[in-house]
């Protein structure tokens, strides 16, 4: 039995491995600044066929992915991704909490009415965990969560270019 399951996890465990390499992580998209072509493709193959983006006077661009009862945002300064509140899988939050926990993280922690947000980096990046228990719990990440909170997107991609 013993020598079964250890079979079986060897054998999931480069489809678990490969299926986690494939999901897009807009995170470490907006950290590693992808270009948009390159995102746009990401969220495309991600969130399914994206709304209009719109562009603003200085070159800011922000995306809509999504359905309508789980829109995600992605925004764009010069070209390359700088942020995002997109649903994210379990999985995926996983890899961006991972580095980010520890002793010394300062992780906050607000209880919700049908979920637990967690707030990190001083209030920079936050997790919505929604409808937990149900068959439409999902997580939300956002980042920068301040830009999202006050749809201030012009002025944070002015302050990227200084």
């Amino acid at each position: 039995m013993r020598l079964a399951l250890t079979l079986l996890c060897a054998l999931l465990a480069p489809i678990t491995a490969a299926r986690a390499a494939e999901e897009f992580n807009p995170y470490q998209a907006s950290i590693d600044r992808m270009p948009i072509a390159d995102a746009m493709r990401q969220i495309e193959a991600h969130y399914g066929p994206t709304k209009e983006p719109r562009t603003y006077e200085n070159g800011t661009v922000t995306v809509m992915g999504g359905t309508d009862h789980d829109l995600s945002l992605f925004l764009f300064c010069d070209g390359k991704m700088a942020g995002m509140s997109a649903s994210v899988s379990t999985e995926v939050a996983a890899k961006i909490l991972l580095p980010l926990t520890g002793p010394d993280a300062k992780v906050e922690v607000f209880g919700t009415d049908d979920g637990v947000m967690l707030s990190l980096l001083g209030h920079t990046l936050t997790f919505y965990y929604r409808g937990i228990g149900t068959k439409s719990s999902n997580v939300i990440a956002t980042y920068p969560t301040e830009v999202f909170n006050v749809f201030q997107f012009e002025r944070y991609c002015d302050e990227l270019k200084s």
